[in-house]
Protein backbone atom coordinates (compact mmCIF):
# COMPACT_ATOMS: atom_id res chain seq x y z
CA UNK A 1 0.00 0.00 0.00
CA UNK A 2 2.90 2.48 0.77
CA UNK A 3 4.71 1.44 -2.34
CA UNK A 4 1.40 2.43 -4.25
CA UNK A 5 0.98 5.30 -2.34
CA UNK A 6 4.96 6.53 -2.90
CA UNK A 7 4.42 5.30 -6.90
CA UNK A 8 1.26 7.20 -7.69
CA UNK A 9 2.58 10.84 -6.19
CA UNK A 10 6.20 10.34 -7.89
CA UNK A 11 6.41 12.96 -10.91
CA UNK A 12 7.93 10.31 -13.39
CA UNK A 13 4.96 7.73 -12.75
CA UNK A 14 2.25 10.75 -13.73
CA UNK A 15 4.57 11.27 -16.43
CA UNK A 16 4.30 8.06 -17.19
CA UNK A 17 0.97 7.21 -17.12
CA UNK A 18 0.20 10.77 -19.51
CA UNK A 19 2.97 8.82 -21.86
CA UNK A 20 0.89 5.94 -21.66
CA UNK A 21 -2.90 7.62 -22.40
CA UNK A 22 -1.00 9.49 -25.02
CA UNK A 23 0.65 6.51 -26.70
CA UNK A 24 -2.52 4.19 -26.32
CA UNK A 25 -4.14 7.35 -28.73
CA UNK A 26 -1.59 7.24 -31.07
CA UNK A 27 -1.29 3.58 -31.55
CA UNK A 28 -5.30 3.60 -31.92
CA UNK A 29 -4.34 6.35 -34.51
CA UNK A 30 -1.88 4.10 -36.20
CA UNK A 31 -3.94 1.53 -36.91
CA UNK A 32 -6.39 3.19 -38.55
CA UNK A 33 -3.83 4.44 -40.94
CA UNK A 34 -2.52 1.13 -41.36
CA UNK A 35 -5.79 -0.39 -42.21
CA UNK A 36 -5.54 2.32 -44.37
CA UNK A 37 -2.15 1.71 -45.85
CA UNK A 38 -2.57 -2.03 -46.13
CA UNK A 39 -5.89 -1.95 -47.74
CA UNK A 40 -4.40 0.00 -50.24
CA UNK A 41 -1.92 -3.00 -50.84
CA UNK A 42 -4.48 -5.48 -50.55
CA UNK A 43 -6.88 -3.81 -53.56
CA UNK A 44 -3.53 -3.29 -55.85
CA UNK A 45 -2.64 -7.03 -55.40
CA UNK A 46 -5.66 -8.10 -55.90
CA UNK A 47 -6.06 -6.38 -58.97
CA UNK A 48 -3.26 -8.06 -59.94
CA UNK A 49 -4.37 -11.24 -59.51
CA UNK A 50 -7.62 -11.10 -61.16
CA UNK A 51 -5.80 -9.80 -64.22
CA UNK A 52 -3.45 -12.87 -63.91
CA UNK A 53 -5.99 -15.15 -63.40
CA UNK A 54 -9.00 -14.37 -65.18
CA UNK A 55 -8.38 -15.66 -68.30
CA UNK A 56 -6.41 -18.39 -67.49
CA UNK A 57 -8.89 -20.25 -65.62
CA UNK A 58 -11.03 -19.86 -68.98
CA UNK A 59 -10.20 -22.07 -71.71
CA UNK A 60 -9.90 -19.72 -74.57
CA UNK A 61 -11.27 -22.68 -77.69
CA UNK A 62 -13.79 -24.33 -75.25
CA UNK A 63 -14.93 -21.51 -72.73
CA UNK A 64 -14.80 -24.03 -70.14
CA UNK A 65 -13.62 -23.82 -66.49
CA UNK A 66 -10.51 -25.42 -65.45
CA UNK A 67 -11.83 -26.52 -61.72
CA UNK A 68 -8.92 -28.20 -61.11
CA UNK A 69 -6.61 -25.15 -61.68
CA UNK A 70 -8.83 -22.85 -59.80
CA UNK A 71 -9.26 -24.90 -56.88
CA UNK A 72 -5.04 -25.37 -56.58
CA UNK A 73 -5.12 -21.45 -56.91
CA UNK A 74 -8.42 -21.13 -54.03
CA UNK A 75 -6.28 -23.39 -52.03
CA UNK A 76 -2.86 -22.56 -52.45
CA UNK A 77 -3.70 -18.77 -52.06
CA UNK A 78 -6.84 -18.50 -49.98
CA UNK A 79 -8.81 -17.20 -52.84
CA UNK A 80 -12.54 -17.64 -53.27
CA UNK A 81 -13.21 -17.67 -56.87
CA UNK A 82 -16.92 -17.11 -58.37
CA UNK A 83 -17.24 -17.68 -62.33
CA UNK A 84 -21.14 -16.83 -63.66
CA UNK A 85 -22.08 -17.28 -67.21
CA UNK A 86 -26.03 -16.60 -67.66
CA UNK A 87 -27.54 -19.30 -65.39
CA UNK A 88 -24.26 -21.59 -64.62
CA UNK A 89 -21.95 -20.33 -61.95
CA UNK A 90 -19.13 -22.28 -61.03
CA UNK A 91 -17.51 -21.43 -57.38
CA UNK A 92 -14.42 -23.00 -55.22
CA UNK A 93 -13.37 -21.63 -51.60
CA UNK A 94 -16.10 -19.28 -49.64
CA UNK A 95 -19.45 -18.47 -51.03
CA UNK A 96 -20.00 -15.35 -52.56
CA UNK A 97 -23.28 -14.11 -52.28
CA UNK A 98 -23.93 -11.72 -54.92
CA UNK A 99 -27.12 -10.63 -53.68
CA UNK A 100 -25.61 -8.75 -50.44
CA UNK A 101 -22.50 -7.61 -52.44
CA UNK A 102 -22.75 -3.82 -53.67
CA UNK A 103 -19.91 -3.34 -56.29
CA UNK A 104 -18.96 -0.09 -57.21
CA UNK A 105 -16.81 1.06 -60.43
CA UNK A 106 -13.07 1.34 -60.37
CA UNK A 107 -11.39 3.87 -61.82
CA UNK A 108 -9.04 3.65 -63.93
CA UNK A 109 -6.24 5.21 -62.61
CA UNK A 110 -7.03 2.52 -59.41
CA UNK A 111 -6.09 -0.21 -61.97
CA UNK A 112 -2.36 -1.00 -62.11
CA UNK A 113 -0.45 -1.53 -65.24
CA UNK A 114 -1.85 -4.68 -66.74
CA UNK A 115 0.62 -7.58 -66.79
CA UNK A 116 1.71 -8.55 -70.54
CA UNK A 117 1.13 -12.30 -70.50
CA UNK A 118 0.78 -14.36 -74.34
CA UNK A 119 -0.59 -11.13 -75.92
CA UNK A 120 -3.76 -10.67 -73.89
CA UNK A 121 -2.17 -7.20 -72.66
CA UNK A 122 -4.84 -4.99 -74.87
CA UNK A 123 -7.87 -7.12 -73.80
CA UNK A 124 -6.85 -5.90 -70.02
CA UNK A 125 -6.52 -2.57 -71.07
CA UNK A 126 -10.08 -2.48 -72.34
CA UNK A 127 -11.83 -4.52 -68.95
CA UNK A 128 -13.84 -3.14 -66.72
CA UNK A 129 -13.22 -3.65 -62.98
CA UNK A 130 -15.53 -3.52 -60.18
CA UNK A 131 -15.27 -3.94 -56.16
CA UNK A 132 -16.53 -4.21 -52.88
CA UNK A 133 -15.47 -4.75 -49.20
CA UNK A 134 -17.51 -6.98 -47.46
CA UNK A 135 -17.38 -8.49 -43.87
CA UNK A 136 -13.46 -8.10 -44.26
CA UNK A 137 -13.32 -9.37 -47.50
CA UNK A 138 -12.67 -7.82 -50.70
CA UNK A 139 -13.60 -8.95 -53.56
CA UNK A 140 -13.08 -7.65 -57.61
CA UNK A 141 -15.69 -8.49 -60.59
CA UNK A 142 -14.44 -8.56 -63.70
CA UNK A 143 -15.10 -9.95 -67.42
CA UNK A 144 -13.30 -13.10 -68.97
CA UNK A 145 -14.63 -14.94 -72.25
CA UNK A 146 -18.32 -14.28 -71.63
CA UNK A 147 -18.24 -14.97 -67.76
CA UNK A 148 -18.44 -12.67 -65.06
CA UNK A 149 -14.91 -13.18 -62.98
CA UNK A 150 -14.99 -12.67 -59.40
CA UNK A 151 -12.24 -13.21 -56.71
CA UNK A 152 -12.07 -12.36 -53.29
CA UNK A 153 -9.51 -12.40 -50.83
CA UNK A 154 -9.96 -12.13 -47.11
CA UNK A 155 -6.29 -10.61 -45.59
CA UNK A 156 -5.69 -11.23 -41.91
CA UNK A 157 -5.65 -7.25 -41.54
CA UNK A 158 -5.94 -7.60 -37.88
CA UNK A 159 -3.25 -9.60 -36.73
CA UNK A 160 -0.99 -7.60 -39.19
CA UNK A 161 -2.36 -4.08 -37.62
CA UNK A 162 -2.37 -5.75 -33.96
CA UNK A 163 1.09 -6.78 -34.05
CA UNK A 164 2.44 -3.37 -35.64
CA UNK A 165 0.49 -1.79 -32.91
CA UNK A 166 1.92 -3.90 -30.13
CA UNK A 167 5.23 -3.50 -31.07
CA UNK A 168 5.22 0.23 -31.84
CA UNK A 169 3.76 0.98 -28.48
CA UNK A 170 6.18 -1.26 -26.59
CA UNK A 171 8.95 0.26 -28.49
CA UNK A 172 7.86 3.97 -27.64
CA UNK A 173 6.79 2.83 -23.57
CA UNK A 174 10.85 2.38 -24.21
CA UNK A 175 11.38 5.26 -25.60
CA UNK A 176 9.55 7.43 -23.37
CA UNK A 177 10.61 5.51 -19.98
CA UNK A 178 14.31 6.11 -20.77
CA UNK A 179 13.89 9.33 -21.41
CA UNK A 180 11.68 10.00 -18.47
CA UNK A 181 14.48 8.37 -16.56
CA UNK A 182 17.36 10.69 -18.00
CA UNK A 183 15.09 14.02 -17.78
CA UNK A 184 14.86 13.07 -13.68
CA UNK A 185 17.61 11.62 -12.75
CA UNK A 186 19.01 14.93 -11.45
CA UNK A 187 16.11 15.31 -9.29
CA UNK A 188 17.60 12.35 -7.26
CA UNK A 189 20.84 13.51 -6.93
CA UNK A 190 19.34 16.68 -5.71
CA UNK A 191 17.27 15.13 -2.94
CA UNK A 192 19.93 13.34 -1.78
CA UNK A 193 21.89 16.15 -1.41
CA UNK A 194 19.32 18.52 -0.04
CA UNK A 195 19.17 15.98 2.76
CA UNK A 196 22.86 15.57 3.39
CA UNK A 197 22.89 19.09 3.82
CA UNK A 198 19.66 19.04 6.05
CA UNK A 199 21.66 16.73 8.19
CA UNK A 200 24.83 18.96 8.53
CA UNK A 201 26.94 17.95 5.49
CA UNK A 202 27.32 21.53 3.78
CA UNK A 203 30.34 20.08 2.09
CA UNK A 204 27.41 18.28 -0.43
CA UNK A 205 27.03 19.58 -3.92
CA UNK A 206 25.19 18.47 -6.86
CA UNK A 207 26.82 17.40 -9.98
CA UNK A 208 24.18 17.86 -12.33
CA UNK A 209 26.07 19.50 -16.06
CA UNK A 210 22.96 20.56 -18.07
CA UNK A 211 21.47 23.96 -19.64
CA UNK A 212 17.91 23.22 -18.46
CA UNK A 213 15.92 24.31 -14.81
CA UNK A 214 17.24 21.16 -13.19
CA UNK A 215 20.80 22.04 -14.22
CA UNK A 216 19.46 25.61 -12.72
CA UNK A 217 18.26 24.44 -9.84
CA UNK A 218 21.16 22.69 -9.26
CA UNK A 219 23.38 25.47 -9.70
CA UNK A 220 21.45 27.52 -6.75
CA UNK A 221 21.58 24.54 -4.37
CA UNK A 222 25.14 24.63 -4.57
CA UNK A 223 25.15 28.50 -4.47
CA UNK A 224 23.16 27.89 -1.37
CA UNK A 225 25.01 25.22 0.32
CA UNK A 226 28.35 27.81 0.36
CA UNK A 227 26.33 30.82 1.69
CA UNK A 228 25.27 28.06 4.91
CA UNK A 229 28.72 27.04 4.93
CA UNK A 230 30.13 30.89 4.67
CA UNK A 231 27.48 31.45 7.30
CA UNK A 232 28.61 28.69 9.76
CA UNK A 233 32.28 29.39 9.46
CA UNK A 234 31.40 32.96 10.56
CA UNK A 235 29.58 32.11 13.61
CA UNK A 236 32.59 29.55 14.51
CA UNK A 237 35.13 32.03 13.74
CA UNK A 238 33.14 34.06 15.64
CA UNK A 239 33.04 31.95 18.63
CA UNK A 240 36.48 30.81 18.41
CA UNK A 241 37.33 34.47 18.69
CA UNK A 242 35.03 35.24 21.67
CA UNK A 243 36.50 31.62 23.58
CA UNK A 244 39.92 33.14 22.69
CA UNK A 245 39.19 36.55 24.07
CA UNK A 246 37.51 35.61 27.15
CA UNK A 247 40.40 33.31 28.30
CA UNK A 248 42.44 36.14 28.95
CA UNK A 249 40.01 37.99 31.60
CA UNK A 250 39.30 35.18 32.88
CA UNK A 251 42.43 33.88 34.20
CA UNK A 252 42.96 37.68 35.22
CA UNK A 253 39.91 37.06 37.22
CA UNK A 254 40.68 33.75 38.82
CA UNK A 255 43.72 35.34 40.00
CA UNK A 256 42.13 37.90 41.71
CA UNK A 257 39.79 35.85 43.65
CA UNK A 258 42.52 34.37 45.08
CA UNK A 259 42.84 37.63 47.24
CA UNK A 260 39.19 37.92 48.63
CA UNK A 261 39.66 37.09 52.43
CA UNK A 262 35.87 35.89 52.73
CA UNK A 263 36.41 32.14 51.77
CA UNK A 264 32.97 31.26 51.07
CA UNK A 265 32.87 34.24 48.70
CA UNK A 266 35.93 33.31 47.07
CA UNK A 267 34.78 29.81 46.96
CA UNK A 268 31.39 30.54 45.20
CA UNK A 269 33.12 33.13 42.45
CA UNK A 270 36.33 30.30 42.52
CA UNK A 271 33.28 27.76 40.88
CA UNK A 272 31.48 30.24 38.76
CA UNK A 273 35.21 31.42 37.58
CA UNK A 274 35.60 27.18 36.48
CA UNK A 275 32.81 26.60 34.90
CA UNK A 276 33.02 29.83 33.07
CA UNK A 277 36.19 28.51 32.27
CA UNK A 278 34.78 25.06 31.08
CA UNK A 279 32.31 26.77 28.50
CA UNK A 280 34.90 28.75 27.18
CA UNK A 281 37.16 25.38 26.44
CA UNK A 282 33.98 23.55 25.52
CA UNK A 283 33.01 25.54 22.79
CA UNK A 284 36.75 26.07 21.70
CA UNK A 285 36.99 22.37 21.51
CA UNK A 286 33.46 21.57 19.86
CA UNK A 287 34.09 24.31 16.89
CA UNK A 288 37.18 23.31 16.50
CA UNK A 289 35.98 19.83 15.50
CA UNK A 290 32.74 20.89 13.62
CA UNK A 291 35.60 22.32 11.04
CA UNK A 292 35.93 20.77 7.93
CA UNK A 293 39.64 21.41 8.38
CA UNK A 294 39.90 20.22 12.02
CA UNK A 295 42.86 17.99 12.79
CA UNK A 296 43.09 14.45 14.60
CA UNK A 297 46.56 14.13 16.46
CA UNK A 298 46.05 9.76 15.73
CA UNK A 299 48.32 7.73 17.67
CA UNK A 300 48.17 3.95 18.71
CA UNK A 301 46.46 3.62 21.54
CA UNK A 302 45.38 1.19 24.20
CA UNK A 303 41.63 1.87 24.86
CA UNK A 304 41.77 0.18 28.10
CA UNK A 305 44.66 2.24 29.15
CA UNK A 306 42.83 5.61 27.74
CA UNK A 307 39.81 4.51 29.96
CA UNK A 308 41.61 3.57 33.10
CA UNK A 309 43.66 6.79 32.82
CA UNK A 310 41.09 8.88 32.64
CA UNK A 311 38.53 6.71 35.63
CA UNK A 312 42.31 7.22 37.94
CA UNK A 313 42.70 10.91 36.92
CA UNK A 314 38.73 12.31 37.17
CA UNK A 315 36.42 9.74 38.41
CA UNK A 316 38.50 7.69 41.53
CA UNK A 317 36.01 8.39 43.73
CA UNK A 318 32.97 7.78 41.45
CA UNK A 319 33.08 3.91 42.32
CA UNK A 320 32.78 3.31 38.50
CA UNK A 321 34.12 -0.27 37.72
CA UNK A 322 37.23 -0.19 35.54
CA UNK A 323 37.92 -2.61 32.62
CA UNK A 324 41.06 -5.10 32.60
CA UNK A 325 43.85 -3.53 30.67
CA UNK A 326 45.19 -5.52 27.55
CA UNK A 327 47.32 -5.66 25.03
CA UNK A 328 45.16 -6.38 22.12
CA UNK A 329 43.57 -3.28 22.12
CA UNK A 330 45.60 -0.73 20.47
CA UNK A 331 43.43 1.58 17.62
CA UNK A 332 44.53 4.82 15.66
CA UNK A 333 42.93 7.33 17.75
CA UNK A 334 43.33 11.13 18.99
CA UNK A 335 43.67 9.97 23.09
CA UNK A 336 42.84 13.42 24.60
CA UNK A 337 39.94 13.53 22.33
CA UNK A 338 38.45 10.17 23.46
CA UNK A 339 39.66 10.98 27.22
CA UNK A 340 37.64 14.31 26.78
CA UNK A 341 34.74 12.33 25.04
CA UNK A 342 34.44 9.37 27.87
CA UNK A 343 34.48 12.45 30.25
CA UNK A 344 31.75 14.13 28.72
CA UNK A 345 29.61 10.91 28.82
CA UNK A 346 30.71 10.04 32.49
CA UNK A 347 29.74 13.69 33.57
CA UNK A 348 26.88 13.32 31.64
CA UNK A 349 26.10 10.02 33.36
CA UNK A 350 26.78 10.86 37.09
CA UNK A 351 24.74 13.83 36.78
CA UNK A 352 21.27 12.19 36.53
CA UNK A 353 21.94 9.14 38.51
CA UNK A 354 21.50 8.51 41.81
CA UNK A 355 24.51 7.61 43.36
CA UNK A 356 23.06 5.73 46.81
CA UNK A 357 21.23 3.60 44.16
CA UNK A 358 23.97 2.39 41.35
CA UNK A 359 26.80 3.76 39.32
CA UNK A 360 27.31 4.71 35.52
CA UNK A 361 29.29 1.81 33.45
CA UNK A 362 31.79 1.62 31.23
CA UNK A 363 32.51 -1.21 29.10
CA UNK A 364 34.22 -1.63 25.65
CA UNK A 365 35.30 -3.90 22.44
CA UNK A 366 37.71 -4.24 19.80
CA UNK A 367 37.41 -5.75 16.55
CA UNK A 368 38.03 -6.16 13.25
CA UNK A 369 35.49 -3.67 12.57
CA UNK A 370 36.00 -1.06 15.09
CA UNK A 371 35.85 -0.22 18.82
CA UNK A 372 32.72 -0.03 19.99
CA UNK A 373 32.56 2.13 23.51
CA UNK A 374 29.26 1.85 25.57
CA UNK A 375 28.16 4.37 28.38
CA UNK A 376 25.35 3.63 30.71
CA UNK A 377 23.44 4.96 33.67
CA UNK A 378 20.42 3.93 35.39
CA UNK A 379 19.27 7.13 35.92
CA UNK A 380 16.04 9.06 35.01
CA UNK A 381 16.24 8.73 31.22
CA UNK A 382 15.35 11.18 28.59
CA UNK A 383 12.13 11.60 27.18
CA UNK A 384 12.09 10.63 23.65
CA UNK A 385 10.88 13.35 22.59
CA UNK A 386 14.12 15.05 23.62
CA UNK A 387 16.30 12.59 21.90
CA UNK A 388 17.13 13.91 18.58
CA UNK A 389 17.86 17.06 20.06
CA UNK A 390 20.61 16.58 22.89
CA UNK A 391 23.57 16.59 20.96
CA UNK A 392 22.45 19.83 19.81
CA UNK A 393 24.61 23.00 21.06
CA UNK A 394 23.25 24.19 24.09
CA UNK A 395 20.30 22.34 24.16
CA UNK A 396 18.98 20.83 27.57
CA UNK A 397 15.72 19.10 28.26
CA UNK A 398 15.27 20.66 31.40
CA UNK A 399 13.62 24.14 29.64
CA UNK A 400 13.75 26.06 32.93
CA UNK A 401 17.77 25.76 32.74
CA UNK A 402 18.27 25.67 36.42
CA UNK A 403 21.43 25.27 37.75
CA UNK A 404 20.59 22.02 39.94
CA UNK A 405 20.32 20.33 36.62
CA UNK A 406 23.99 21.04 35.93
CA UNK A 407 25.78 21.91 32.76
CA UNK A 408 25.49 23.91 29.90
CA UNK A 409 24.15 21.76 27.07
CA UNK A 410 27.49 21.68 25.35
CA UNK A 411 28.42 18.41 26.76
CA UNK A 412 27.20 15.44 24.23
CA UNK A 413 26.93 18.34 21.72
CA UNK A 414 31.07 18.14 22.24
CA UNK A 415 30.85 14.33 22.02
CA UNK A 416 29.23 13.96 18.72
CA UNK A 417 32.13 16.28 17.31
CA UNK A 418 34.78 13.87 18.81
CA UNK A 419 32.52 10.46 17.06
CA UNK A 420 32.10 12.51 13.85
CA UNK A 421 35.55 13.85 13.78
CA UNK A 422 36.88 9.83 13.89
CA UNK A 423 34.34 9.25 11.62
CA UNK A 424 32.44 7.13 13.56
CA UNK A 425 28.63 7.54 15.17
CA UNK A 426 27.34 7.89 18.36
CA UNK A 427 23.68 6.37 19.08
CA UNK A 428 21.35 7.15 22.60
CA UNK A 429 18.85 5.00 23.57
CA UNK A 430 16.67 6.01 26.77
CA UNK A 431 13.49 5.37 28.55
CA UNK A 432 12.39 8.10 31.43
CA UNK A 433 12.98 5.86 34.53
CA UNK A 434 15.30 3.38 33.26
CA UNK A 435 18.36 5.13 32.46
CA UNK A 436 20.30 5.88 28.82
CA UNK A 437 22.89 4.22 27.11
CA UNK A 438 25.45 5.86 25.03
CA UNK A 439 27.51 3.57 22.06
CA UNK A 440 30.08 4.66 20.09
CA UNK A 441 31.03 3.18 17.21
CA UNK A 442 34.48 4.22 15.98
CA UNK A 443 35.69 2.27 12.53
CA UNK A 444 39.17 1.28 12.35
CA UNK A 445 39.51 1.39 8.51
CA UNK A 446 38.96 5.39 8.28
CA UNK A 447 41.39 5.86 11.53
CA UNK A 448 43.90 3.92 9.93
CA UNK A 449 43.83 5.29 6.13
CA UNK A 450 43.57 8.87 7.98
CA UNK A 451 46.43 8.48 10.37
CA UNK A 452 48.92 6.73 7.17
CA UNK A 453 48.08 9.76 5.40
Amino acid sequence: MNFVRKASSSLSFRLMIMFLIGGYALTELMQVALRSKVGDQIEQSTFRDTILYADLLVDRRTGQVDEELATVLADARGFDILLKRGDSMWSVGEPIRLRRLDFGTVDQDEIPTPIIRRGRSAEDSFRTFEKVWHNGRFLVRTQSRGYDFILGYEPNIADQVQLWSIISLIGLLALLFLTTRWLFRPLENISDVVFKIGKGDLGSRTNIKRNDELGTLGAEINQMADDIEGMMEAKRDLFLAISHELRTPVTRARVAVELIEDESQREAIASDMKEMDSLISGLTEAEALSSRHSKLNRQPNSVSQLIISELEQHFADAGIVAPEQSNDDYMLLDGMRIRLLLRNLLNNALRHTDSQQSRPTVTFSVSEEGLVLEVGDSGEGIDAKHLGRVTEAFYRPDASRQRKTGGFGLGLYLCRNIVAAHKGTMVIESEPGSGTLVTVNIPHKVASEEFDT
